[in-house]
């Protein structure tokens, strides 16, 4: 039997991203900004930091992020939910 896939997943939404390494904050990762995009009331922004990260931003966040930007994402522990591959018999 081979062992199954498992995933931590967080909503868009739920990723903040500061310009500076935030003391003491769980959960942070810093990357690179690969791509902005504007949607009108919010940004979709594009992160490298490992993997590929997508967050949505609220256009009032206003962190004037740029493409090739060095920014660290976090997120609260609460906000990360677990998943396992399901069973298929």
């Amino acid at each position: 039997k081979q062992d199954k896939a498992n995933y931590a997943c967080i909503r868009p939404e739920l990723i903040r991203l500061v310009t500076c390494e935030q003391k003491g904050a769980s959960n942070q990762f810093q990357g690179t900004v690969i791509d902005v995009e504007n949607k009108g009331i919010y940004h979709v922004v594009k992160v490298s930091a490992g993997l590929e990260w997508v967050c949505y931003l609220q256009r009032a966040e206003g962190l004037n992020i740029q493409r090739g930007q060095k920014i660290w994402l976090t997120s609260p522990p609460e906000s990360i939910h677990l998943f396992c591959e399901p069973d298929v018999d």
